[in-house]
């Protein structure tokens, strides 16, 4: 019997081990030498149990040794077992030729996936919730509208009338182009019109289109970028994502607040922070915080409320080779995302 003895991902994959009819390690698999803590070639020839014993007590391995030593001819159950480490182990044996294969699940393994799956179910069902919250309104706003166009009577009513239902139109079509954006940017269906981008000019242009929103809330901007530093990426799709991250800058942090961006330059990359002095993140929401709906992205300046959202900005910056991370020091102590992206050799030509 051959099984892959290659290391891989152990953290993926389940555990076999292959013995023969005196019970001794034949063959074995990168996940079982991880979890036995062994090398592939140190556990060929020893006895089952003594493998066993970095993640079996005694009884159970004395119970394993009374079941596999009558040479099962079929597929045995041999239950769940919890590990000296704590973890809990489904274990299975099969007959082969020359012996028999020892199968191993880590079922603490599987509940975290399953956790994990149950987690994003919610976060889609959050997300869907909002954009049920969002076209609500709208939508139910037509039917008013349509009736008020059937009973007016002067032209300029019906004028008033048909202007507001077109920004409604125009309100719900915005969302869809939205998120049919975020769909084919999750997928990596979109296609990137990589340039030399003067990234100066580019946060420039994302806070002019942002202006009135600061404004408005007396925020302090502070530009620590040298004129100099230049991204390899695409234009549209970079101000995405810096409309995102100032957007929520804005949006998060108190009248009168500060907002600083800065850059610096790496080998070979450009590092962009955005720092606010805002709402600040929960250390555990930290990890969340990128995921499908989480509530940080809220409305964006010049955007509708739901935004493109920290998760689809990850996306555009892998796209680009780049990595986000984020970090806060809680609630109330501001929070700062930092964006590496690949330089430029060059500033754009004029």
């Amino acid at each position: 019997m051959t099984i892959n003895e290659t290391d891989g991902d152990a953290t993926q994959r389940d555990a076999f081990i292959a013995v023969d009819t005196n019970l001794c390690c034949t063959h074995a698999n990168g996940e079982a030498a991880a979890l036995l803590h062994a090398g592939l070639d140190e556990m060929r020839g020893r006895p089952l149990w003594d493998l066993l014993a970095a993640i079996l007590d005694a009884p159970t391995r004395d119970s394993w040794r009374s079941a596999l030593e009558k040479q099962p001819q079929a597929p045995m159950d041999l239950g769940e077992h919890r590990a000296q480490d704590g973890r809990r182990f489904a274990c299975r044996c099969f007959p082969a030729p020359g012996g028999m294969c020892i199968h191993l699940v880590d079922s603490t393994r599987l509940e975290r996936a399953l956790e994990a799956i149950d987690e994003e179910h919610r976060h889609v069902d959050r997300f869907l919730a909002m954009i049920a919250h969002e076209l609500r309104g709208p939508l139910a706003m037509l039917p008013h509208a349509l009736q008020l166009l059937r009973a007016a009577q002067e032209p300029e009513d019906r004028e008033r009338t048909l202007d507001s239902a077109e920004r409604q139109v125009a309100y719900m079509a915005t969302i869809i182009a939205d998120l049919h954006d975020a769909s084919s940017i999750m997928r990596g269906r979109v296609e990137l019109h990589t340039s030399s981008v003067n990234l100066a000019e580019l946060i420039a242009a994302v806070l002019g289109d942002m202006e009135e929103a600061v404004q408005r809330k007396r925020h302090r901007i502070q530009l620590r970028l040298p004129p100099e530093i230049a991204v390899w990426g695409d234009w549209m799709r970079l101000c995405q994502v810096f409309r995102n991250l100032l957007g929520n800058a804005v949006s998060y942090t108190d009248s009168g607040g500060e907002i600083v961006i800065s850059a610096t330059e790496t080998e070979g990359e450009a590092e962009i922070r955005v720092r606010d002095s805002g709402r600040g993140i929960l250390p555990e929401l930290l990890s969340h915080i990128f995921s499908a709906s989480y509530d940080y992205a809220g409305s964006i300046s010049g955007g509708s409320s739901l935004g493109i959202g920290l998760r689809v900005v990850r996306r555009i910056v892998e796209l680009h080779g780049g990595a986000v991370t984020a970090r806060s020091d809680g609630l109330g102590r501001g929070s700062e995302f930092k964006v590496r992206l690949p330089r430029a050799k060059s500033l754009p030509s004029a």
